[in-house]
């Protein structure tokens, strides 16, 4: 991320692509967890966030990335 002073993005990345019935299910399967953290921990961080994410995506191999253009946003609240 550049040209940008206090960015965070969050993104998921499929470790492989297959076509089992649990991949093929996992549609909508980030959103519905990112919404469900955020709703449950208001002041999560996006530390906290990216470890509770990846406990949950790991059986449909995917992984939660998040990036940000200050390293100091990792550790404070997503929405303060």
């Amino acid at each position: 991320i550049e040209g940008g002073k206090n960015i965070i993005s969050f993104s998921v990345r499929k470790e492989r692509i297959d076509e089992t019935k649990r991949n093929r299910r996992s549609h909508g399967i980030f959103t519905y967890y990112l919404c469900k953290l955020i709703n449950d921990q208001q002041n999560i961080t996006p530390d906290e966030l990216e470890k509770k994410m990846n406990s949950f995506l790991e059986r449909f191999n995917e992984v939660f990335i998040s990036e940000t253009t200050n390293i100091k946003l990792l550790k404070k609240p997503i929405f303060l």
